[in-house]
């Protein structure tokens, strides 16, 4: 984790601990959620990308 990264993380984090317990448990689900959707994104983004090219010629047509 970057320097950046890291202020960035204690600095939410003190803004964390104002939240009640139950909101925290959303807030953890949400960016779990996010986690989740973002390598789906990019899993189907790298794999799609072989047949982004395809086309239904041959180079000597």
């Amino acid at each position: 984790m970057s320097y950046t990264d890291r202020h960035i993380v204690e600095t939410y984090s003190g803004l964390f601990e104002g939240l009640s317990a139950s909101s925290k448990i959303e807030l953890i689900e949400s960016l779990s959620k996010s986690l989740k959707i973002e390598k789906t994104t990019k899993d189907n983004k790298f794999y799609k990308s072989f047949g982004a090219l395809r086309e239904q010629k041959t180079p000597n047509q």
